[in-house]
Formats: structure tokens, sequence, C-alpha cells
């Protein structure tokens, strides 16, 4: 192994769901099958690095000062969902049965 193929997989492997053979694999799969998708990943990763922020409004994932949701007049104003993480703001919205706005935490409240 490489310095350079020992950080990438150190890299990987701090991300959620990735043990130390998922992280191999994807480095490998990256640098040595595909490594024509490598400089597409990179420019994405730096694309959403550069742009994806909070919602001012919510916290939910935005590219300007206001998410999608935030923006849209016809939500309910009335109801506010909170949510402890974006993903479960996300899970949510792919029901379709919530049309109200959201709270997101970005973590647990510590009682």
């Amino acid at each position: 192994m490489t310095p350079a193929l020992e950080a990438l997989q150190k890299a990987l492997k701090q991300m959620p769901g990735i043990g130390y053979r998922s992280a191999e694999r994807i480095a490998l799969h990256l640098l040595v099958e595909k490594p024509e998708r490598l400089p597409e990943l990179v420019a994405a990763l730096q694309q959403a690095a550069n742009s994806v922020r909070r919602c001012t409004v919510c916290g939910n994932l935005a590219e300007g000062e206001q998410c999608a949701v935030c923006a849209d007049e016809r939500r309910r104003n009335g109801q506010v969902c909170v949510v402890e993480y974006v993903p479960d703001l996300a899970a949510i919205e792919r029901s379709g049965a919530y049309r109200g706005r959201y709270h997101v935490l970005h973590g647990k409240l510590s009682p």
C-alpha cells in the first residue's frame, strides 16, 4: 500500500457506514478500476462544499439562503415538524404526506 492510498482509505473510513473493507474497495475502484470517474467525483465534492449550506430558516440543506421547502409558498405555515437530521426530513418528504414546515436540530436535544 502506498501512503496516498492509505490516506484515501482513512478518509473514506471516516464516512458513516463505511468500514475498512468498504473503504478499501472504493479506493481501489476509483484508483485502479475506474480512474476516469475520479475527476468527476472530486469536482462534485468541491462544488457541493462550495455551494451547499444550511437553510437560514429551518436548517435543511440549501444552495441559497432558503431551502426548497422554505421557499415553497404552498407549504402550511402553521405546522412545524422538528427532525433530528436532514435524512429524517428527506424521508418524510419522500412520503409526500406532510406539507408543513420543518426545523432540523442537527443532533439530539439533551433532556
